[in-house]
């Protein structure tokens, strides 16, 4: 391909060189303005951390025990996980496993899993982390001495 260096000296030939360089001049113009204003909703809409962690009481979904989830600061990062099982009865029961699998709501990605150790208090104790900020699905995984599976599902929102 051979370039007409003569040619870039000489005016313009007609309507359609000025049409190129306005649409190109409002193509950035527009590109650089909606690049601003995602940028400001983005700031606008961050949850602030919250303070304390994240505590809940729920049931399992076939109403065998009651899962009491703390989770600690519940942020960003490196979090510790308590999990204390309740049968039915009301009474702390450590003859099970538990399992935790950390999903996001947010985005496709795999799952985190954290197999939570008894702490002899009748508590499971893990750590573990929210790799990004957004909403996240906690299934909390009961398993007894027979093997069947029990759990429940908690919803967290984790701040950047």
């Amino acid at each position: 391909m051979q370039i007409d260096l003569a040619s870039r000296n000489r005016p313009s030939t007609g309507a359609n060189h000025f049409i190129t360089r306005r649409s190109l001049l409002a193509t950035l113009s527009l590109s650089t303005l909606l690049a601003a204003c995602n940028s400001v909703t983005a700031d606008a809409t961050v949850a602030p951390k919250p303070e304390g962690g994240f505590s809940t009481t729920q049931q399992t979904s076939d109403h065998k025990f009651q899962i009491k989830l703390n989770v600690s600061p519940n942020h960003l990062g490196l979090n510790d996980f308590t999990v204390t099982v309740l049968d039915q009865n009301g009474k702390p029961t450590s003859n099970v496993s538990v399992t935790l699998y950390l999903d996001s709501v947010d985005m496709v990605m795999s799952e985190e899993i954290i197999y939570m150790l008894p702490d002899g208090n009748n508590n499971f104790t893990s750590q573990g982390g929210f790799m990004m900020g957004g909403h996240w699905s906690i299934r909390v995984q009961v398993k007894t001495q027979d093997n069947a599976l029990h759990e429940c599902r908690v919803q967290t929102l984790i701040g950047t």
